[in-house]
């Protein structure tokens, strides 16, 4: 299961109290991590691999840290979280 940090240090104060509502509509405390799932669910948006896009071995050979996480809008409109499944569940961000 990958997990979401909402790191609130280098976010304004309204950025945080919306990340902290977000947190408590979701069940989490502060110090949590979000399972990504869950968050993009609230987003109403769904999660990927990027193994399910490349294969693994491709995505270790392009560099394996290059990003954790990517959104992108599709041709009907919704949202997909594209995370890289090589990081820690703590490197994926919002």
């Amino acid at each position: 299961m990958n997990l979401l940090s909402l790191d609130t240090r280098e976010q304004t104060e309204g950025q945080r109290l919306a990340g902290l509502s977000r947190r408590s509509r979701l069940g989490c405390s502060e110090e949590e991590l979000v399972p990504l799932d869950t968050f993009a669910s609230d987003l109403d948006a769904r999660s990927v691999p990027a193994d399910r896009l490349a294969p693994i071995k491709r995505l270790q050979e392009l560099q394996s840290d290059a990003f954790s996480a990517a959104t992108f809008r599709t041709g009907d409109d919704r949202w997909v979280i594209v995370y890289n499944p090589l990081h820690s569940p703590e490197r994926t961000h919002e």
